[in-house]
């Protein structure tokens, strides 16, 4: 069975740009977490401010930020892309 772990972090000064590298590290080390158990899984990561949401996917060595800024209103935008990221690692 495997694991999804999913991490949302805030904004570093509300500049998404500024933890972009922030995040990169953190799916770096998840990465590396998966593969030492044996498991090889794209890692997913939100950034933000909390009206608007970034995220991010790391597949192997490719690192894809989404940079469009997806508002909280209405929620069921959100939920719907998170909703897609657990389906989608089953």
């Amino acid at each position: 069975m495997t694991t999804l772990y999913y991490v949302v972090i805030q904004a570093e000064k509300g500049d998404f740009n500024a933890s972009w590298g922030y995040c990169a590290a953190q799916m770096v080390a998840a990465q590396k977490f998966n593969r030492a158990k044996g498991q090889e899984l794209p890692i997913y990561e939100s950034v933000t401010i909390g009206t608007f949401w970034q995220f991010l996917k790391l597949t192997g060595q490719d690192l894809t930020i989404d940079v469009t800024e997806y508002s909280l209103n209405p929620i069921e935008r959100i939920l719907g892309i998170l909703k897609w990221i657990i389906n989608g690692s089953e």
